[in-house]
């Protein structure tokens, strides 16, 4: 489709639905049981561990801790 097609309509970015564009194109997302079993298949059977408590470390943390281990 051209952009000069009359039927054809821009969609800014911050209003476009990346897992529709994904979907259209056949992508399919992973369920959780899924990605398990892949887990478990890949470490020989063990257990896949969730820690929903543990939070990413925030860029200043990460950042210093990288300095400390460079001095080390």
């Amino acid at each position: 489709m051209s952009a000069y097609d009359p039927s054809w309509r821009y969609t800014p970015e911050h209003l476009t639905d990346v897992t529709v564009t994904w979907r259209r194109f056949g992508f399919r997302p992973t369920t959780q049981a899924e990605r398990e079993a892949r887990q478990r298949r890949r470490l020989g059977g063990i257990p896949v561990i969730h820690a929903p408590e543990l939070r990413p470390v925030s860029h200043e943390v990460e950042r210093r801790l990288r300095s400390i281990g460079a001095r080390a």
